[in-house]
């Protein structure tokens, strides 16, 4: 045998032993990344989870051409840091290379609701939040009345969902409205820095998709949400007696609503943000600027 022959041979060897060693006769795959994660901000660290027969990873992110984004990374490590010059949302990539081909995993982080949650419209009625439409009327916080500026559905990525009370689910970070006119979530934190004051895709009147603004909350605004906290809600108030946090698939469809007024609405009866800014609504006297 040459060796050339013989040197094919040991690579078709590894080639199986690599991707297929239980099943040789079934095409060569190279695997899913697994564990992708965020943490930290302002350089952002990410890491994700070893893949079996990687030879090698790449980290790349969308940048914006004005304010480019600084990648700190050395294959093949498991680990990245970002540091980016703007505010906007990126998507952060990371690709493995196999002798089977190449894998890839990207996330991005939104505070929002799963599919069936009820929202509360202003002629008393509720919807399930995937059927409220653009225009349409809900109850605020504390009874006044906003409209619907534009729809939000997002996908969840990394974020944690947590159920309050054994009744009411939602992402981990999305801040709730207490009696006393205060905002809890269970990670102020990422919401602060990974989600205000960065631009989100929405789906405006006409059905388009467009970019908007999310300016947020201030950031000392916002509390860790715990038990005895008295969140405010459709009837009145209820008191946090559980909650548990909990994981789902990345890719699972979630729900929100971009609302004028107080910017808030209600949600499985609970009272929710719906785009909170501070330069149109002042949330310490619960009144226009």
């Amino acid at each position: 045998m040459s060796k050339r022959r013989s040197g094919l041979a040991r690579d078709r060897r590894a080639y199986r032993i690599c991707c297929r060693p239980s099943q040789p006769s079934q095409p060569c795959s190279p695997g899913m990344i697994t564990g992708l994660t965020s943490y930290n901000y302002y350089p952002m660290d990410f890491s994700w989870n070893a893949l079996p027969g990687a030879i090698s990873y790449t980290v790349t992110t969308t940048e914006s051409v004005d304010y480019p984004a600084t990648v700190t990374y050395t294959s093949p490590a498991t680990t990245a840091i970002i540091s980016y010059s703007d505010s906007d949302i990126h998507t952060v990539t990371v690709t493995a290379v196999t002798s089977c081909g190449s894998t890839s995993s990207s996330i991005t982080v939104q505070p929002c609701f799963l599919v069936g949650s009820l929202v509360h419209m202003a002629d008393g009625t509720t919807k399930a939040i995937e059927d409220v439409n653009v225009n349409d009327l809900v109850i605020g916080a504390f009874g006044e009345i906003n409209k619907v500026l534009a729809l939000h559905r997002p996908l969840l990525g990394t974020a944690e969902m947590c159920k309050i009370n054994d009744e009411h689910c939602t992402t981990n970070h999305h801040p709730h409205v207490s009696i006393d006119k205060q905002f809890y979530c269970g990670n102020p934190e990422l919401v602060s820095n990974s989600t205000y004051g960065h631009k989100h895709n929405v789906i405006d009147e006409n059905g388009n998709i467009v970019e908007r603004m999310l300016h947020g909350l201030n950031k000392d605004r916002i509390q860790k949400l715990h038990t005895g906290v008295k969140l405010k809600t459709i009837e009145g108030n209820r008191i946090t007696k559980s909650i548990d946090v909990y994981s789902m698939p990345e890719d699972t469809q979630l729900y929100n609503l971009v609302v004028d007024g107080s910017h808030t609405y209600h949600v499985d009866g609970y009272a929710v943000t719906g785009w909170p800014n501070e330069h149109d609504f002042n949330y310490d006297t619960w009144s226009h600027v």
